[in-house]
């Protein structure tokens, strides 16, 4: 179900041209040739939405079939009411320093290394997400993004893509510069991205994560084979999925696929990274979730693109902070953070 009040999603406004921005992931030019690589073939990706997504518009919402960025023009923390918003004492603390501090300040940070990745958020709005006593894994992806959205939105350029299972924009994307349709994009504050997560008025659907990862990254690899044989560097990008963890589909193999195209186009280790984070209390998807995480290199012997961070949000009256939001945000290409827990995570055994 699709909320359509008019308060929050009416202030959307196009503040971009029809056409695409050359600012995201413009290949650089190298001086020497690329490495050699086996060629893959483009036919293990689509493009092709599933027909089991909603793709039902937004009232009030500019679904322009072309990419372009949004941003909340009238956005009142103080006085807007969502259907999805909820008393909760569990908040999450936002580093003011990241959220204000313009772009030449924060290169001493450690979220710095964000800046040389494109970043991409996944929510996941399954039905799954509203299982449970308060907070729910879904009003816990609202307290996440609290804490994370003000780091990554400060530290990508020309803004974040955020995308979810199951409700689709009418947005096309831009397939042939590797950016995926049916996203939200170049989201470049916090507040925008709170503003698309109000917009899912109840969860609903499967949780087809390994789909979704899919049709998310093939047009990026398609580009990325494209520029790697013509010898030129395209920006890494940073996918990073928020889940109670229980999928419907095999994420695994299609992240193994992914692994081993990037392994033959001898692609640098962080060229894409993977990191999930997992909200609520399944603990059956939570042991699915470091399984994949170890399962890339120990079971398949291939590069290591996947970080799992497991939190609860009933368990911390703070949420993630310090190195635990470090982890949370880049631990899937930052190799060092992958076996370190975060604060307000649960401990592997």
């Amino acid at each position: 179900m699709v909320k359509t009040s008019a308060v929050g999603v009416a202030y959307w406004q196009n503040n971009a041209s029809s056409s695409y921005s050359p600012s995201r992931g413009v290949p650089e030019t190298q001086s020497i040739p690329p490495p050699e690589y086996a060629a893959t073939s483009s036919a293990s990706y689509s493009n092709t939405p599933t027909t089991s997504y909603s793709n039902t518009p937004i009232a009030s919402y500019n679904n322009a079939s072309s990419y372009q960025s949004y941003s909340p023009t009238a956005y009142n923390t103080g006085s807007t009411s969502y259907s999805n918003t909820f008393d909760s004492p569990y908040t999450s603390a936002v580093p003011q320093a990241v959220e204000n501090a313009p772009p030449h300040d924060l290169d001493g940070s450690p979220y710095a290394l964000l800046s040389k990745f494109d970043t991409v958020l996944l929510i996941d709005d399954s039905s799954s997400m509203e299982w449970g006593s308060a907070p729910t894994a879904w009003q816990q992806v609202f307290l996440a993004l609290q804490t994370i959205a003000p780091i990554i939105t400060a530290y990508d350029a020309d803004g974040i893509d955020v995308y979810f299972m199951n409700y689709l924009s009418k947005s096309s994307g831009n397939v042939s510069e590797g950016v995926a349709a049916t996203g939200f994009y170049k989201i470049q504050d916090a507040a925008a991205v709170e503003e698309i997560w109000s917009m899912v008025d109840r969860p609903s659907g499967i949780t087809p994560t390994g789909e979704r990862i899919r049709y998310i990254l093939a047009p990026y690899m398609k580009r990325l084979k494209k520029e790697t044989k013509a010898g030129r560097d395209v920006k890494p990008l940073n996918l990073i999925v928020i889940t109670d963890g229980a999928a419907s589909d095999d994420p695994e193999s299609e992240i193994v696929k992914i692994a081993r195209d990037l392994d033959k186009l001898d692609a640098p280790l962080t060229q894409v990274g993977i990191q999930f984070f997992q909200v609520g209390k399944v603990g059956s998807a939570k042991q699915a979730l470091e399984d994949l995480d170890d399962a890339l290199e120990n079971r398949y012997h291939i590069r290591d693109m996947v970080d799992t961070v497991t939190w609860n949000g009933r368990d911390t009256q703070a949420g993630l902070s310090g190195d635990g939001i470090v982890k949370a945000v880049l631990g899937a290409i930052v190799k060092r953070l992958d076996r370190k827990p975060a604060s307000g995570e649960h401990q592997r055994n």
